[in-house]
């Protein structure tokens, strides 16, 4: 097994971007769909420039958060920030 790829504090742990995101779309088959075919197209796109693929994610990933910040009650947040 890989180590771990980020160390993080345990505190609000289950209220970070990458938590919440990931927990919601492994509840919604139909939102991974979205989100690979989305990712596809960026990346042939984006082929040369990382850092423009990731920031062409962005709303996806905004509007996703958003989604489940507002169902458990939590304030909203940049996710770049």
């Amino acid at each position: 097994m890989p180590p771990p790829s980020h160390i993080l504090p345990i505190d609000g742990l289950y209220e970070r971007k990458e938590i919440l995101f990931r927990d919601y779309l492994r509840a919604d088959p139909g939102l991974v769909k979205q989100y690979g075919e989305l990712k596809r197209l960026l990346a042939e796109q984006y082929h040369s420039d990382p850092d423009g693929y990731t920031r062409a994610k962005t709303d996806f990933i905004q509007q996703v958060d958003d989604l489940v910040r507002t169902q458990k009650g939590l304030p909203l947040r940049k996710v770049w920030e």
